[in-house]
């Protein structure tokens, strides 16, 4: 199975030599290397680059302990979260007109709404504003494990203060997503948790919502340990890791 580059089409026939829907050789496709695994490709990457950049221009970047650290692995390589603490801003909204008024951020997030509309045919202000809550971050639990064959796996876990809402935004992903790209997805229950997965595809949406937050990955499995650790409140988690709490301590100092 191949990936044509040209349109992201995905290849089932192992001898076509064409891509069937935009005409790109094959052979090119089988010789270029996965993109670099710091750029999360796909739906799911839109959705925390939209969530992560709206968090940023709303909020400055005064930060509280992340909920979100509680459901990552404590051996975790790589976690990166927007939990804004508004307590601490001082005039926030006036603050908040100036970043906004820079014609640069303005541009980068008109620039950024109007490709996931045209590219996943959603709308930010309609399908995610209304459940986006306050905290999203990402979570690689082995970003130093790499091969050139591979990207690491990753979690994205964005706060929702609505859970219709985002199963609707979710649905309504899904549905775009069976349409351009032909694939189908498979539900399924964890822990008395639906798990939506989608098949025939070497990188996979996976999605779940535990516990008002949404949980995005390419990896089931990291999806139903991520699960897991909601559920049970395992220790075994980053927030009680000796190092994140040090790193913690020297943000707020």
């Amino acid at each position: 199975m191949n990936i044509c580059p040209g349109c992201n089409t995905i290849i089932e026939n192992t001898g076509a030599k064409f891509c069937p829907k935009c005409g790109t050789p094959v052979n090119y496709a089988q010789k270029q290397k996965p993109k670099t695994p710091w750029i999360i490709a796909g739906v799911a990457g839109c959705v925390l680059l939209i969530a992560v950049i709206a968090l940023i221009v709303r909020f400055l970047p005064f930060l509280k302990p992340a909920y979100a650290a509680a459901i990552a692995p404590a051996e975790t390589d790589l976690f990166f979260a927007i939990n804004p603490d508004l307590k601490q801003v001082k005039n926030f909204n006036r603050i908040k007109e100036i970043y906004e008024s820079i014609p640069e951020v303005k541009r980068a997030l008109n620039d950024l709404k109007s490709k996931l509309k045209e590219e996943a045919e959603i709308d930010f202000e309609e399908d995610v504003k209304p459940w986006l809550g306050k905290e999203a971050a990402l979570i690689i639990p082995d970003a130093f494990s790499l091969t050139n064959d591979s990207s690491p796996p990753f979690v994205i876990a964005v706060a929702s203060k609505n859970k219709k809402k985002t199963e609707a935004f979710m649905e309504k992903l899904r549905q775009g997503e069976e349409r351009r790209r032909g694939t189908t997805f498979e539900e399924k229950i964890y822990k008395d948790v639906k798990v939506t997965v989608e098949k025939n595809t070497s990188s996979p949406l996976v999605y779940a919502l535990v516990k008002d937050f949404l949980i995005l990955s390419d990896d089931e499995n990291l999806v139903c340990q991520t699960i897991d650790r909601i559920k049970e409140k395992n220790k075994q988690s980053l927030s009680n890791s000796e190092n994140y709490k040090e790193v913690m301590c020297r943000f707020s100092n």
